[in-house]
């Protein structure tokens, strides 16, 4: 359920991101900056569970419910993607203007 969540808010970026930095006058209203503060917190706490949760190890198909093990595999896969990802890239391109 939660990736499915995480999959939705994705969408909406892609959609809204777009459009803020192409149109800006068309998303000026408040809740808008409500809502996408709310949406990179939530990538956050998705960047936080991804540490704790279970995965199927591709040698053996078992699953893998160290947390090190988890840690280490998050570290050297995903990670940096979600961090990248979940930058809110309107903070750098109002530093630059």
């Amino acid at each position: 359920m939660w990736d499915m969540i995480v999959i939705l808010l994705s969408i909406y970026n892609a959609f809204v991101i777009p459009l803020q930095f192409s149109k800006p006058e068309l998303l000026t209203h408040p809740m808008i900056n409500i809502i996408d503060n709310v949406i990179d917190a939530m990538f956050y706490v998705d960047i936080i569970l991804n540490f704790k949760t279970v995965y199927i190890d591709p040698k053996n198909e078992e699953f893998v419910s160290d947390l090190k093990k988890i840690a280490i595999n998050y570290l050297q896969g995903r990670l940096l993607i979600d961090l990248l990802a979940s930058l809110p890239f309107e903070i750098f391109f109002s530093i630059a203007e």
